[in-house]
């Protein structure tokens, strides 16, 4: 009786969620970026992340398929390069694997210029944009994209919002 009740909520759960989108304003970091309702959220107060991140970490959205991560750090007056080279010190510490040439484009409200690289963390593909603000650097990497979900994919990049810090 338990299992089919629990079967049915997530059933009607899903029905009525999959089709739907919400906002994850991450004010103290200074940014918001749309998700599938369907997926779960994890913010990471502005003291910083946690785990092996360390404070690099402030939000996480995670789903049964592709999930993100969404890495920053505050920076005087960064311009994307500098940044890039300061994610790609961290990012060597990380173990990863084929990593591509950077090729820079444009992400966000507001056509951010971006970095996107791509390289495998283990045995899972990765995505990522680099983008600044007036006083951050941020990284936001998507997991497992198949051709499926890059529709998904390319919705949250275009949604994404540099804020104010602290509001705004």
């Amino acid at each position: 009786m338990v299992i089919s009740l629990s079967a049915t909520i997530l059933l009607i759960r899903y029905f009525v969620l999959r089709d739907q989108w919400r906002i994850l304003n991450v004010e103290w970091y200074g940014y918001s970026i749309e998700y599938p309702a369907l997926y779960d959220t994890e913010t990471y107060g502005s003291m910083g992340g946690r785990g092996a991140n360390l404070g690099y970490l402030s939000a996480s959205i995670n789903s049964w398929g592709p999930y993100v991560f969404i890495h920053q750090t505050g920076m005087e007056n960064p311009d994307l390069l500098d940044a890039f080279d300061w994610w790609q010190e961290i990012m060597d510490n990380w173990g990863l694997t084929e990593i591509s040439s950077p090729i820079e484009t444009q992400i966000g409200y507001d056509n951010y210029p971006t970095i996107r690289q791509t390289y495998y963390d283990g045995n899972k593909s990765v995505q990522a944009y680099f983008v600044v603000s007036n006083d951050r650097s941020y990284l936001l990497e998507f997991y497992r994209v198949s051709e499926e979900s890059q529709p998904m994919v390319d919705r949250m990049l275009a949604s994404f919002k540099l804020l104010e810090v602290g509001g705004g």
